[in-house]
């Protein structure tokens, strides 16, 4: 579950799926979940050992009273910034271990992308998480699927579906 969600944040929107696809990246790389707690206050004690300290938001949402001990115990410095985050995470993604064939041939500079574009997925803020243009255009997907002519096109305009 993204952060905001956990801690019952009451605005939810598009930036839970880039951190549901971090997390999926994450699982392709390495073949282990991201976070493996089996209960919410695991998993706010597993978010707070890679990302640091919960915003101070998150201190307002519903369901902080019952999460932040969990986090704070697992924090020992501010919320991380993602730089930090990546190296955190390439400790866990690189090496011989490495489930994406890329990353055991030992191509770090592709296992490093990978890692600093899983940490701009999974970053606590929802404001501060990649947005999926700015993915698409992250070094480590244009190295596969070169996409940069979308950064000059208008957004995408909000479908509506017909009402029945």
């Amino acid at each position: 579950r993204a952060p905001e969600v956990l801690f019952g944040l009451p605005l939810v929107s598009h930036p839970i799926d880039m951190w549901s696809l971090g997390c999926v990246l994450f699982e392709l790389a390495t073949g282990h979940r991201a976070f493996r707690a089996d209960s919410a206050a695991g998993l706010a004690l597993e978010m707070g050992e890679l990302l640091g300290a919960t915003p101070p938001a998150y201190a307002l949402a519903s369901r902080a009273a019952q999460l932040a001990p969990h986090a704070a115990d697992a924090a020992l410095e501010a919320t991380r910034e993602p730089a930090t985050v990546s190296v955190h995470l390439s400790r866990r993604i690189v090496g011989p271990k490495a489930k994406a064939p890329g990353l055991r041939r030992g191509d770090t500079r592709h296992a490093l992308e990978l890692c600093d574009l899983v940490a701009a997925m999974l970053a606590y803020d929802p404001q501060r998480r990649i947005t999926a243009r700015e993915a698409l255009l992250h070094p480590f997907v244009s190295a596969f699927m070169p996409l940069a002519h979308i950064a000059h096109t208008a957004p995408l305009e909000s479908h509506k579906l017909p009402r029945r």
